[in-house]
């Protein structure tokens, strides 16, 4: 498994100016989804306002938390100006073992929120 802060070595800049709408009315809100009952932290820029990201995530039932700790679950990295100090954390997390599921730009964001993200949860 790469480390966390390789994922940032490509320099991947967001081009988009204008936020991409969540569609709300598409987010997985039953119980079985792979969010519900989770601490989330959400880092770095995205497509998406980050205001809309946390609303989706509380929607499916995760907790938004302000950082890595021995109880997160998982960490939405967006693809720039994610926290280094918060990328630090998610390693120290990790090294004592907790597992971290990773949802990595808007893609795999997009997966969480509208498809089948339980992959991201697989050990």
């Amino acid at each position: 498994m790469p480390q966390v802060l390789d994922v940032f070595d490509k320099g991947d800049i967001i081009k988009e100016t204008n936020p991409l709408a969540i569609d709300f009315k598409r987010l997985n809100t039953c119980e079985d989804n792979p969010l519900h009952g989770k601490r989330v932290v959400v880092t770095g820029l995205f497509r998406y306002e980050r205001k809309d990201i946390e609303k989706a995530i509380a929607a499916m039932g995760a907790k938004k938390v302000p950082k890595p700790a021995r109880n997160t679950d998982a960490v939405i990295l967006g693809t720039s100006n994610v926290g280094f100090i918060k990328l630090i954390a998610i390693e120290e997390q990790e090294q004592k073992g907790n597992h971290l599921a990773r949802i990595v730009g808007d893609e795999d964001l997009e997966q969480l929120l509208y498809g089948d993200g339980s992959k991201f949860f697989e050990l």
